[in-house]
């Protein structure tokens, strides 16, 4: 049986072009997640709704990658943007994603307020050779990287870089430029490290690709446009066909 490329999308906006394309329509489900296997330009494809969030994109992924068997996973959708020359449209490669959300606060007494920038952030922990090591970033797979970063892409510049992930929407313009600064995130989203997680517990390859909603840097741009999603979809319709091309019909390694 021919692997598919399981592609996932946070909102409909988000994945119901990519679900719309695909001829020979299979609705599935997933748990309480809604999925559709198909034919993505003739290449197997399973899109599923994975919902906002890093549980929901762990359980999604978990539950679509041992039923279809991917031979790798592409996680898309829109981002806020982080590093300020990014701009509504543009698009993000990830080429690792750090955790944002998992932080330690050192102690306050009552009354001293709180200071976000003692926060530290000592990863979380991730399953290894029987125990559990901690780690705050975690990479894409570079051979899809790099077939990406050789598509073409119209609405925008295209960078490849770290994605910042977790489950946090940052618009104080001092946070968002202390996580660009210290940890060199281009952009946030809340999926990207919870879907690296478990691809890597499974041995899937994946890849995060994202495209910039809003940025708080600019005031006509700091609301997200949900629209430009169809944009990121348009470009894994033919990363995927790439990806068929160049890996066939066996599971990336």
């Amino acid at each position: 049986m021919t692997s598919p490329i399981l592609i996932l999308g946070p909102m409909a906006s988000e994945i119901d072009a990519l679900t719309a394309a695909l001829s020979e329509p299979q609705p599935v489900t997933l748990g309480g997640y809604g999925g559709t296997a198909g034919l993505l330009d003739g290449v197997p494809v399973v899109t599923v709704r994975c919902l906002i969030g890093m549980v929901h994109a762990a359980a999604a992924t978990a539950l679509a990658a041992v039923r279809f068997q991917p031979r790798c996973v592409i996680i898309q959708g829109t981002c806020g943007a982080h590093d300020p020359t990014l701009h509504r449209g543009d698009l993000v490669i990830g080429s690792s994603m750090i955790e944002t959300g998992s932080y330690y606060a050192p102690h306050r007494d009552a009354g001293a307020g709180s200071d976000w920038f003692a926060y530290t952030f000592p990863g979380v922990q991730i399953p290894a050779d029987g125990g559990s090591e901690r780690a705050r970033r975690l990479p894409s797979d570079p051979a899809l990287v790099k077939l990406a970063e050789a598509l073409p892409y119209e609405h925008g510049v295209k960078r490849t870089g770290t994605i910042g992930s977790g489950d946090v929407w940052n618009r104080e313009l001092d946070v968002i430029d202390r996580l660009h600064r210290e940890h060199g995130s281009l952009c946030e989203e809340m999926e990207g490290f919870a879907v690296a997680q478990v691809c890597r517990m499974l041995g899937v390859p994946m890849l995060n690709v994202r495209v910039v909603g809003n940025s708080e840097w600019y005031p006509d741009e700091d609301e997200l446009d949900e629209s430009v999603g169809v944009w990121c979809q348009e470009f894994c319709r033919r990363l995927a066909a790439a990806i068929d091309r160049s890996f066939g019909n066996e599971k990336k390694q």
